[in-house]
């Protein structure tokens, strides 16, 4: 792989028909190729298996589309195995030490 700079006239040019390369060209301008938003880059590195666990879309030279953050679940949720216990119960008491 080679990676450099041109100093000459360019030779060919991107003409942003192609949806992967209309992508990478907003992503090249700091827009988020999906929202519009402007890109907040962090420079923190992120391990590649969270990347991967992810299912993200290449759109070119190293960039990679996320699928969107779930919203958290509305409301809350209670889990259904906890009852309360009846007063005097042995095993009801407070977070001090049971005294035998």
């Amino acid at each position: 792989c080679f990676a450099g700079t041109w100093d000459g006239s360019p030779k060919w040019k991107l003409t942003g028909t192609d949806k992967k390369f209309n992508a990478l060209l907003k992503v090249r301008e700091g827009i988020h190729p999906v929202s519009g938003k402007p890109i907040k880059w962090n420079k923190e590195p992120i391990p590649w298996a969270l990347v991967e666990a992810q299912n993200p879309v290449d759109i070119g030279s190293g960039y990679y589309l996320l699928p969107p953050i779930r919203p958290p679940p509305s409301g809350r949720r209670q889990p259904t195995n906890l009852i309360e216990l009846p007063d005097g119960d042995y095993r009801k008491h407070t977070n001090t030490v049971r005294r035998l």
